[in-house]
């Protein structure tokens, strides 16, 4: 019930406000700037997860996409 109020309020909110709230959990907006930032926090002490969202995938051709994407973050992950 929750679940389905705030997605009928969040066309209202402005983009701005959204960005705000979100910064703090997105950790870039490509794979360089993600492991960037997990490398720094794990120099930190801090561990970290990487998601490459993408489960909106409704073509096998897009799906294939994000799972070679989802590949690459892996390997360019074990580098870092």
């Amino acid at each position: 019930m929750f679940d389905d109020l705030m997605l009928k309020l969040m066309p209202g909110v402005p983009r701005g406000l959204l960005n705000r709230v979100a910064k703090r959990y997105i950790a870039g907006e490509d794979h360089s700037s993600a492991i960037e930032l997990a490398t720094k926090l794990k120099q930190k002490g801090f561990l970290s997860t990487l998601d490459l969202l993408g489960e909106d995938a409704s073509t096998m051709e897009y799906a294939r996409k994000e799972t070679l994407a989802i590949m690459e973050l892996m390997e360019d992950m074990s580098h870092a």
